[in-house]
């Protein structure tokens, strides 16, 4: 499953790395514990970096009925990411909301 933040990811993978991201303990996905325990407290958490927080925000926004995606909640992620990754954002949230409402999932 896609993350929505995967284009903040890469372009955060081209800098120097964070203490969360040198954490020792690691996942399987190479992603620390600690960044998969917080989603739920994502706002407050220190595991994500301002732009990610961003990014989270501007998903879930798209993810409400209707969506309330206003100005400032695009604005902030296409200023640091551009509008092309911006457009692949986009395109995955809507993508991985589309299948989380329609494919039958298994019990």
């Amino acid at each position: 499953m896609s993350h929505p933040a995967a284009a903040a990811r890469r372009t955060r993978d081209s800098s120097p790395p964070t203490p969360v991201d040198t954490a020792q303990e690691k996942t399987s996905h190479d992603r620390p514990p600690r960044r998969l325990r917080d989603v739920p407290v994502w706002r407050e958490s220190e595991a994500y970096t301002p732009l990610e927080r961003d990014v989270m925000g501007y998903a879930e926004a798209m993810s409400l009925t209707p969506p309330e995606v206003g100005d400032e909640l695009v604005d902030r992620p296409r200023t640091a990411l551009g509008e092309k990754a911006l457009v692949e954002l986009t395109t995955m949230v809507a993508v991985e909301h589309m299948r989380s409402r329609t494919i039958p999932h298994s019990a």
